[in-house]
């Protein structure tokens, strides 16, 4: 199975426990690392996504009492904002 690598930033302007969960096939599975405890402005370590096809990977996060959320369009070497 192909997989790439991405990171999370922490922008929700104060420190966050962000879980991360790779929604390939449909099905969620924590990434390895998660939770991430990140100051604000934080990039986490990279973790691995698995992908489908189209080179793209399916995430989702949530930051207990903050926001949550989904990005079904994740490349290779991407960091996505946790706003």
């Amino acid at each position: 199975m192909a997989q790439i690598s991405a990171q999370v930033q922490n922008a929700t302007g104060g420190n966050a426990n962000v879980n991360v969960g790779d929604q390939f096939g449909g099905q969620s599975r924590t990434v390895d690392g998660s939770p991430f405890a990140l100051a604000d402005n934080e990039i986490s370590a990279q973790f691995l996504l698995n992908v489908g096809n189209d080179g793209l990977a399916t995430i989702s996060w949530n930051v207990p009492g903050g926001p949550s959320g989904v990005d079904d369009r994740v490349t290779d070497g991407m960091v996505v904002q946790i706003r």
